[in-house]
């Protein structure tokens, strides 16, 4: 589930950066890396990275398309920070 404010929004972003992507044009395939941030918003107070991490991607080309094949998810660090029963509700 993904955390909504008291005003309607999420309560999260998530950005990512330093894209690296290696493509194999002959053989139709292709592999990244990126990095990933968790940002969360507890009304009141300022956006906090509260969780981060790597992307690592494999794609395969087809029908003139680029398709994810694989992709793996690693934390490199979680800040643990609690979120607040009055601040946010799940939908």
């Amino acid at each position: 589930m993904i955390p909504i404010g008291t005003d309607g929004r999420s309560a999260t972003c998530h950005e990512i950066t330093n894209i690296s992507i290696e493509v194999d044009e002959a053989a139709g395939n292709a592999t990244a890396q990126s990095y990933w941030t968790l940002y969360q918003s507890i009304p009141g107070k300022p956006r906090l990275a509260s969780l981060a991490g790597r992307y690592r991607d494999e794609f395969r080309r087809g029908d003139d398309r680029w398709f994810f094949t694989r992709r793996d998810a690693i934390i490199l660090w979680n800040a643990d920070l609690p979120i607040s029963a009055d601040a946010l509700t799940h939908s």
